[in-house]
């Protein structure tokens, strides 16, 4: 092992055991990934209508498997569970689970899960500023000395009903 994978190993560790002693703003808990066999369920090329059935919309087209297709990277994923009302607007909700990247490059407009002074939050992410997806909420801006660091990008939501 190089210096550099020990330095990310280290981090990893230190920052897993910082997740399982903090609490959390808007996020409640982080899951991590379990490395499983691949799951298939079966995915139909018909479409779901709101009004009368077509008889001829039976076929399974494909196989699907859910992981693969909501997680580009199993490293580098975690699934976090959202707390609160502030990403509403984005169609967060509270008790969906956010899939996280945590290697993908944040952008400006990107939504992120970001650690700002010891607690996680779920926002857009504004050029100096986390931006809520609630009217109702106030829009973050940077300030100095505010430790901030982003954890990942959300790259998708599960949703149970």
């Amino acid at each position: 092992m190089n210096e550099r994978t020990e330095k990310v190993a280290d981090f990893i560790t230190a920052y897993n055991t910082k997740l399982a002693r903090s609490t959390a703003v808007n996020v409640s808990q982080v899951y991590s990934l379990a490395n499983g066999q691949p799951l298939s369920l079966p995915y139909f090329s018909s479409t779901v209508h709101a009004g009368f059935e077509n008889p001829a919309n039976d076929h399974i087209e494909e196989e699907i498997d859910p992981n693969g297709y909501l997680i580009d990277d199993p490293n580098a994923t975690i699934l976090i569970r959202v707390k609160g009302d502030s990403m509403i607007e984005a169609e967060i909700f509270e008790d969906d689970i956010l899939i996280v990247n945590r290697k993908r490059r944040a952008r400006a407009g990107d939504i992120v899960v970001a650690e700002l002074d010891g607690g996680f939050t779920v926002k857009y992410l504004g050029k100096h500023c986390l931006i809520p997806a609630n009217k109702k909420y106030p829009v973050i801006k940077f300030q100095d000395m505010q430790e901030l660091r982003l954890i990942g990008v959300v790259t998708g939501k599960m949703k149970r009903f």
